[in-house]
C-alpha cells in the first residue's frame, strides 16, 4: 500500500503546474500581428496601445514584456515572450500574446505605433 501511495504522490507532484514552465526560462522576439491604440486624445492623457503578438510552439509560452523606441512621433514596438527551459505538461496550443503598451504624448500631432519587423501600424490624433 506505501508503494501505491508514493506512485500516486509522485504523479500528483510531477503533473503540478508549477512544473510547466522551469525556472530557466528564457525569452524571445514574438511576432506582432495587430496594434490597436485610442484614435483621438487630448495632450497630457494616456494613449493604450494593445499589442497582438505571436509567439512560441505550444500553451507553455507566456508574454514577458514589450520594448518602445521613440523617434520624434513614431514608436517602434518589439514583444517579447518566455521560452519554457523544460517543459513537463504543455497544451498544445499556439499561442497568441496581448501586452499593453501606455504612452503619455508631449505634443500635439499624428502620433504612429508600428512593429519593428512588419508593416502593422496604428495611429492617434493628439489635439
Amino acid at each position: 500500500m506505501k508503494k501505491i501511495g508514493f506512485i500516486f504522490c509522485f504523479f500528483v507532484l510531477s503533473c503540478s503546474k508549477d512544473n510547466v514552465v522551469t525556472d530557466n526560462s528564457n525569452e524571445e522576439l514574438g511576432e506582432i500581428t495587430n496594434l490597436e491604440s485610442l484614435k483621438n486624445i487630448q495632450l497630457g492623457q494616456n494613449d493604450t496601445i494593445e499589442v497582438t503578438f505571436s509567439g512560441g510552439t505550444n500553451g507553455c509560452y507566456k508574454p514577458h514584456h514589450l520594448e518602445a523606441t521613440l523617434t520624434g512621433l513614431s514608436t517602434t514596438l518589439k514583444a517579447y515572450y518566455y521560452v519554457p527551459g523544460q517543459p513537463i505538461v504543455c497544451p498544445e496550443n499556439i499561442p497568441v500574446h496581448k501586452l499593453k503598451y501606455v504612452f503619455k504624448p508631449t505634443s500635439k500631432g499624428t502620433y504612429i505605433y508600428k512593429s519593428f519587423d512588419t508593416n502593422v501600424t496604428a495611429t492617434t490624433i493628439v489635439d
